[in-house]
């Protein structure tokens, strides 16, 4: 039997690091349960530097997300996730991310 994948954006972290009840939250749920080995976590390349720029540049998440806390997640999801390489460009635009 193939393994459940789920695939993150810069958007789940951060949620999680928001939320005030970090490990009941849905996405600290999602994020437990990759722990717990119930599917792989897929991570695009380059989505963790996204992050780390955003906890960096954005001063509202600096105020609220420990850079600690922050390497903590980072570190967790790295030891359960699968990176997924990024599509060579020219790509055709799906959405407003590329």
């Amino acid at each position: 039997m193939h393994a459940h994948r789920v695939l993150f954006d810069t958007n789940v972290p951060i949620s999680t690091l928001l939320s005030s009840r970090l490990l009941d939250s849905a996405t600290g749920r999602i994020i437990q349960a990759a722990f717990d080995g119930l599917f792989v976590l897929l991570v695009l390349d380059g989505v963790i530097e996204e992050f780390n720029r955003k906890l960096v540049d954005r001063p509202h998440l600096a105020k609220r997300i420990p850079l600690a806390t922050a390497a903590t997640l980072v570190q967790g999801h790295q030891s359960v996730s699968d990176l997924v390489p990024r599509i060579p460009e020219p790509h055709h635009a799906i959405g407003r991310d590329r």
